[in-house]
C-alpha cells in the first residue's frame, strides 16, 4: 500500500516540473545574438574595455604632452567626453592631420619670433618647404641640436655685452661650462632673475655717480621705486634719451667757459650742430681737445709773456703733459707774472731792465712825465680780451708801435735842449 502512494507521488512531480524545465531552455536561447553562443559574450567585452582604455590612456598623454598644439588639444577634449568610437576615430583619422597643422604653425611661430637664433631660423625655414614627415622629424630630432647651438651663442654675446652686470656674468660663464640643460635652465630661469638684480645696481650707480646729468639721475630715482619691468624699461629706452638731452647740456655749458679756447670752443659748437651721436663722441674726446686747447694757450703765452711766463710757459711744454699745462694755467702763470711785474717795478721810472737772456721789459707804470702807457694789464687778461686765436703778429705791432713813439719822445727832448 505505501509502494502505491510512493510511486504515484512521483509521477505527481514529474508531470508538474517537466513543463517549466522544457520551457526555460527555449527563452533564454532566444535572447542570444544569432550566431553567438552564451559563452563567448564576456571575453568580446573584455577586449572593447581594453581597447578604450588604452585610447583613454594615449590622449590624456598627448593632453599632458607640452607640446601639443592648440588644434590637437581642442580635439583631445571633444574625444575624451565623446565614446569609445569618437576616442578611436580622434587617434586613427583626426590626430595625425590636425598634428600636421599645428607643426607647421610652430614652424611660422619658431621664424617670427625675435628670440629664435640664427640657426634655428634657419632651419625651420627649410623644414617648412618640406614634407609632413620631415617637419615633424625637425622639430623632434633636429630643433634640440639646433636650439643648443643657439642657446650657447646666446649666452656668449651676453657675457660679451660690456653693460652686463657682474652677477649675470658670473652665472653666464658657469652655464656654458655645463649641459645644454644647464644652459638652458639659465637663459629661462636664472638670466632674467640675475639681470633684474643687476639692472638695481646700475640704478644705484647712475644715481651716486657725480657725473650723471640732472635728467637721468632723477629719471634713475624714479625708476628705482617701479617693478623689474620698469627698470629694465628705463635702461633700454628712457636712458639713452636723457642721456642725449644731459649731454648736449653739457656741452652748452663748455662752449661758454670762461676763457675757452678757439680749438675747444669750435669743437663743441660743431658737436651741438650735429646728432646725439656726435654730442656722445665729443665728449669721449674731451681731454685730447682740452689738452690741444690748453697747449695753444700755453704756446701763445710762451710768445707774448714776459721772461718769467716765458720760461714757465716752455718748461710746461717740455713736460709733454695736460697734468703739468693745467698746473701752469692755475698756478705757474700768475706767479711768473708776478715775478715780471717784481722785475719791472726794480728797473726805476721811465727806464728798462734786462731780464734773463737779454730779453727788454719795458715798464707799464706812468713815466713821470705826463705821458702813461696804456694799462696793460696781465698776460691772462690780454688772452682773454684777444681770445686764444689772436694773431701774434698784432701783438708784435703793438710793440713796434710802442718803440716808435719812444723814440718821438726821445727826438723831440733832444731838439729842446739844443733850443
Amino acid at each position: 500500500m505505501s509502494i502505491r502512494r510512493s510511486l504515484a507521488a512521483a509521477v505527481f512531480v514529474a508531470a508538474v516540473s517537466a513543463p517549466a524545465a522544457f520551457g526555460a531552455a527555449p527563452a533564454m536561447a532566444e535572447g542570444l545574438p544569432a550566431g553567438q553562443s552564451q559563452p563567448d559574450a564576456a571575453p568580446a567585452a573584455d577586449e572593447a574595455d581594453k581597447q578604450d582604455a588604452a585610447d583613454r590612456a594615449e590622449i590624456q598623454r598627448i593632453l599632458a604632452d607640452p607640446n601639443t598644439g592648440r588644434g590637437v588639444r581642442e580635439a583631445v577634449t571633444k574625444a575624451l567626453a565623446g565614446t569609445p568610437e569618437d576616442r578611436r576615430h580622434f587617434l586613427t583619422v583626426d590626430y595625425p592631420r590636425l598634428r600636421a597643422q599645428d607643426n607647421r604653425v610652430k614652424l611660422v611661430q619658431l621664424i617670427s619670433d625675435p628670440n629664435s637664433g640664427p640657426g634655428v631660423r634657419e632651419a625651420a625655414q627649410k623644414a617648412f618647404n618640406g614634407t609632413d614627415a620631415e617637419i615633424e622629424h625637425f622639430l623632434t630630432v633636429e630643433l634640440p641640436k639646433v636650439r643648443a647651438d643657439d642657446n650657447r651663442v646666446k649666452v656668449s654675446q651676453i657675457m660679451a655685452d660690456p653693460n652686463t652686470g657682474r652677477g649675470v656674468r658670473e652665472a653666464a660663464g658657469k652655464a656654458l661650462d655645463g649641459t645644454n640643460a644647464d644652459v638652458e635652465y639659465f637663459l629661462t630661469v636664472d638670466y632674467p632673475r640675475l639681470r633684474a638684480q643687476d639692472n638695481r645696481v646700475k640704478l644705484v650707480q647712475l644715481i651716486s655717480d657725480p657725473n650723471t646729468g640732472k635728467r637721468v639721475r632723477e629719471g634713475a630715482q624714479k625708476a628705482f621705486n617701479g617693478t623689474d619691468a620698469e627698470i629694465e624699461h628705463f635702461l633700454t629706452v628712457d636712458l639713452p634719451k636723457l642721456r642725449a638731452s644731459d649731454n648736449r647740456v653739457k656741452v652748452s655749458q663748455i662752449a661758454e667757459e670762461k676763457g675757452i679756447g678757439r680749438i675747444l670752443r669750435e669743437a663743441a659748437l660743431k658737436a651741438l650742430n650735429g646728432s646725439d651721436a656726435d654730442i656722445e663722441e665729443f665728449l669721449a674726446k674731451l681731454p685730447s681737445i682740452r689738452y690741444a686747447d690748453d697747449r695753444l694757450k700755453v704756446s701763445q703765452l710762451a710768445e707774448s709773456g714776459g721772461p718769467e711766463v716765458k720760461k714757465a710757459a716752455l718748461a710746461a711744454l717740455a713736460a709733454g703733459t695736460h697734468e703739468a699745462l693745467i698746473e701752469f694755467l692755475t698756478k705757474g702763470l700768475a706767479e711768473a707774472e708776478a715775478k715780471d711785474k717784481a722785475a719791472a717795478g726794480q728797473g726805476g721810472t721811465g727806464g728798462t731792465q734786462t731780464g734773463t737772456g737779454g730779453t727788454t721789459v719795458t715798464p707799464v707804470s706812468g713815466t713821470g712825465n705826463g705821458t702813461t702807457a696804456g694799462g696793460t694789464g696781465s698776460t691772462t687778461d690780454r688772452l682773454a680780451s684777444t681770445g686764444t686765436e689772436a694773431p701774434l703778429g698784432g701783438l708784435a705791432a703793438a710793440g713796434g708801435a710802442a718803440v716808435v713813439l719812444g723814440g718821438a719822445a726821445l727826438l723831440a727832448t733832444r731838439r729842446r735842449s739844443r733850443a
